[in-house]
């Protein structure tokens, strides 16, 4: 079969959209499929580039899905992108994200091959500091007009989780009103070390983008107020930027005995990622808006309880504890450090999760499955 997979993001671009079309495009080529990968991240795939079938066009279209504006009205780009899709001859095409070009072109286009829309959730709360109200009513308006005229035209509709509210996962919500069938693929965990201890100390780690979205100052202010003895926080970002530097300030300036048990993380291999996963007792996340995070997927199938912001629907997660305000965090970072008996609980549930169902085998299947419903129907 002829695939294309049609994604603002793509590796080594970062994040979990990325991530999830390279495993798409490794499970679907590996079984015998022509897949084309259009998207406007660049790509490093040594794997990609000694197949030559394989055609991976990125360069000129806009990087970002609901981030970019003025992207989606390029009207050169727009024929480039339809003269690879009819040049390829797609059985299906496979597009990720809405308030993408990639998307919003194909599903307001003609063209008669059959379309999934893979859901990575809403984006409608993005605020740019400067341009925050005019993007915001932007997407509201596709938020109340665009998702409702979409699903109905698309061939099939697949999300992270079966669960719908009004903010991220608001597309699940009106795909339940309207009656229209929708998949669910969640996303699999990525690291296959085994735990390895004993370190004395027992260690906190965090890892996502220094931004504040991701709010990793809420993590170390808590963790500076708890003063716990023989706890340490590893904060795992990406690079040395604003964010960074204000995290060392507050660090710095603090009174906090455990000031001295932070490490500040930057520009980490994937590798030496994976190995703070493996010697961490508990995974700490903060941010502010999110769907599925990967990191959190990740730290299940480490077997790490987790304690994370109440955002998309990482409550419904086993493994971890959520909270919803900076008191809650506090309390329940405190119990679970002093509680073993709960941290191998939640360790037990998080295993049990990553195996029955947060594993790309499993999300491969059935990935496999919904794509032969849909081309066979």
């Amino acid at each position: 079969m002829r695939i294309i997979i049609a994604t603002p993001s793509y590796p080594p671009d970062g994040g979990g959209v990325a991530c999830v079309c390279k495993n798409q495009y490794d499970f679907l080529s590996k079984n015998g499929h022509e897949v084309l990968i259009i998207t406007a991240g660049i790509v490093d795939d040594l794997n990609a580039k000694n197949i030559k079938k394989i055609e991976i066009n990125y360069e000129g279209f806009p990087k970002y899905a609901a981030g970019d504006i003025l992207g989606h009205n390029n009207k050169i780009l727009k024929k480039k992108y339809f003269h690879l899709i009819e040049s390829f001859s797609p059985d299906l095409i496979i597009s990720h994200c809405w308030q993408s070009w990639n998307t919003d072109w194909l599903i307001n286009s003609k063209i008669n091959t059959k379309i999934i829309l893979f859901s990575h959730g809403i984006s409608v709360n993005d605020r740019s500091p400067k341009f925050w109200p005019i993007i915001n009513l932007r997407w509201m308006l596709y938020k109340c007009i665009n998702i409702k005229r979409y699903l109905k035209r698309i061939d099939a509709f697949c999300v992270l989780e079966d669960y719908a509210d009004d903010n991220r996962f608001y597309d699940v919500k009106i795909a339940r009103r309207l009656g229209i069938k929708y998949y669910t693929i969640p996303n699999g965990f990525s690291i296959n070390l085994r735990k390895h201890k004993k370190i004395e100390e027992l260690l906190l780690l965090y890892v996502g983008d220094y931004t504040s979205n991701k709010n990793p100052k809420e993590i170390i202010e808590t963790f500076l107020e708890l003063e716990m003895y023989g706890v340490k926080l590893n904060v795992c970002g990406n690079n040395r930027n604003k964010y960074y530097q204000m995290l060392e300030g507050v660090i710095k300036k603090s009174k906090s005995s455990a000031k001295n048990n932070i490490n500040l993380l930057c520009e980490l291999k994937r590798g030496e990622i994976e190995y703070l996963y493996a010697i961490s007792d508990i995974f700490v996340y903060s941010s502010l808006t999110d769907c599925q995070p990967l990191v959190v997927i990740d730290s299940i199938g480490m077997g790490l309880p987790f304690v994370a912001r109440n955002v998309g629907c990482i409550k419904y997660i086993p493994g971890g504890l959520t909270y919803d305000n900076r008191d809650q965090l506090k309390s329940m970072l405190k119990n679970i450090i002093m509680d073993e008996g709960k941290r191998r609980s939640l360790s037990s549930e998080a295993f049990k999760a990553a195996s029955n169902k947060y594993n790309w085998q499993i999300s491969n299947n059935k990935l496999n499955k919904m794509i032969m419903e849909v081309v066979n129907e």
